[in-house]
C-alpha cells in the first residue's frame, strides 16, 4: 500500500508576533529558530506556569538546557515539538532602520540570490503575486521586510503567464499616445458643456438655461444642445466655445489635478501606512502589496 507523508509548511513570524501574543496573555516561546504556543500547557508544567510565563516571547533554549535549574529530557523535547506552530523569519535587513538617503545616493541592484536565502521573504527571481498569494508568514514579518528597499535593474516579474505579464510593463511613450488624445477630448467636451445651453428640469417651462439665468455665462448655442453634446464633438464645434467656457474648462482641469493630489496623497500618508488594522490574511497582504509594496 503505497503512503505518503505530507510535509507540514511552518508559517513565518517575526519577534513582533510574539510580544503581541505576550500583551494577549498567551504564551509564545521560541528554540533554535522555532516557536512553540505553549499556551495551553502552562499549568500542566511540573516546575509551575511562572517558571515559563517569564519566558513569553523569548527563547528559552538556554533555560532548558541549564543544568543549575533543571536538565529536561528528551521526552520534554519531543513534547515542545507538539506545539510547534511556526519558526522566526530571519532577521535580513537590507539598510537600518534609521538610514537616510543622501541627495547624490544610487542604490546598487539587489543580489536576487543573496536576499532570499538572508530573509525567506520573496524570491525576486520567480513571479511576485502568486508567492503573495500563498504566502505563508505573518503580517508583522511582511511589513518588516516589505520595508526594506530593494532594486532590481528590470522589473520584477508580477505573474507568471507571459500573456498577464505582458500588461505590466509599457515604454514611457505609450502612456502619452494613448492617454493625450484622451484627455484632450474630454477637455474639449467640457468646453462645450459650459458654453451650451443645459435643461434646467421640469420648473423651467422653456427646460432651457436664458441668459436671465444665475448660469448668465452660459450662451444659446447655434446647434441644439443635446444634439451637440450627445454626438462626437467635431473641430467645427470649436467654434461654439466661447472665452468663459474654455476659462472654467481650465479652472476645472486645475481643480480636478488639486483634488487628486489631495487623494493620492491621503492614500499614501494614511490608508497604505494603516498597519494596525491591515488584516493577517495572505488577500489583503496582496492588496497592500501591489498599492504600496512594488
Amino acid at each position: 500500500m503505497e503512503t505518503t507523508t505530507k510535509r507540514k509548511q511552518l508559517r513565518i513570524y517575526a519577534l513582533e508576533d510574539l510580544e503581541i501574543e505576550r500583551k494577549k496573555g498567551n504564551v509564545w516561546i521560541t528554540r533554535n529558530g522555532k516557536v512553540y504556543d505553549v499556551t495551553t500547557f502552562v499549568d500542566d508544567h511540573p516546575g509551575g506556569d511562572d517558571l515559563i510565563r517569564q519566558f513569553a516571547g523569548k527563547d528559552i533554549g538556554e533555560a532548558m538546557e541549564d543544568e543549575e535549574e533543571h536538565v529536561h529530557s528528551d521526552s520534554a523535547y519531543t513534547m515542545l515539538e507538539e506545539y510547534l506552530v511556526g519558526k522566526l523569519g530571519k532577521d535580513g535587513q537590507v539598510v537600518s532602520d534609521d538610514w537616510v538617503a543622501e541627495d547624490d545616493f544610487h542604490p546598487d541592484d539587489t543580489n536576487v540570490d543573496d536576499d532570499y536565502l538572508q530573509t525567506e521573504f520573496l524570491d525576486l527571481r520567480k513571479p511576485l503575486i502568486r508567492q503573495m498569494w500563498e504566502g505563508n508568514f505573518s503580517k508583522s514579518f511582511y511589513l518588516q521586510q516589505v520595508h526594506q528597499p530593494r532594486h532590481l535593474a528590470d522589473s520584477a516579474r508580477l505573474f507568471g503567464p507571459e500573456y498577464l505579464e505582458i500588461f505590466t510593463k509599457t515604454k514611457w511613450y505609450v502612456v502619452p499616445i494613448v492617454w493625450l488624445p484622451i484627455s484632450c477630448y474630454l477637455f474639449f467636451r467640457s468646453s462645450l458643456q459650459f458654453s451650451v445651453a443645459m435643461p434646467l428640469g421640469a420648473n423651467n417651462n422653456n427646460n432651457t438655461m436664458t441668459p436671465h439665468t444665475p448660469s448668465f455665462y452660459l450662451t444659446q448655442p447655434v446647434n441644439s444642445p443635446q444634439t451637440l453634446l450627445s454626438s462626437f464633438p467635431t473641430l467645427s464645434d470649436l467654434a461654439t466655445v466661447n472665452t468663459t467656457a474654455w476659462s472654467l474648462a481650465i479652472a476645472s482641469f486645475f481643480l480636478g489635478n488639486f483634488v487628486w493630489t489631495l487623494l493620492e496623497y491621503g492614500f499614501h500618508r494614511f490608508l497604505f501606512h494603516v498597519d494596525r488594522l491591515l488584516p493577517d490574511k495572505p488577500a489583503f497582504l496582496l492588496i497592500h502589496f501591489l498599492t504600496h509594496g512594488v
